[in-house]
């Protein structure tokens, strides 16, 4: 049988670093959660602005549309609006409009 000394010599540095460990592993755990709580409070920012731009973006939109909608129904029932359009209108319209859809591309350098 071995004497009670010896075998304290291999339990106590044992148990010591059980309880070293024990102390890493919950002081690792602590940190973790409150890393944990940080990103989920950043994560809870960034959606409360990406919800605020959305509304936004929604609001705009929709402020649009109305105007539009009302600037339409006005032209609609202003006087004359079921006159034809003069020809000499109509094709300048079409001109400016031809020259738009053969301008160059955007990048391009019209002087060389």
């Amino acid at each position: 049988m071995i004497p009670l000394k010896y075998w304290t010599y291999g339990a106590v540095p044992i148990a010591l670093a059980g309880v070293v460990l024990w102390l890493s592993w919950t002081a690792n755990s602590r940190e973790r959660a409150i890393l944990r709580a940080e990103v989920a409070e950043d994560q809870s920012d960034l959606n409360a602005g990406a919800t605020q731009t959305v509304e936004h973006v929604l609001r705009t939109e929709t402020f649009v549309r109305t105007q539009a909608e009302e600037a339409s129904h006005a032209i609609a029932i202003a006087p004359g609006a079921d006159a034809p359009v003069p020809d000499e209108l109509l094709s300048s319209w079409r001109a400016g409009i031809d020259g738009v859809r053969q301008a160059p591309a955007a990048g391009s350098d019209p002087g060389r």
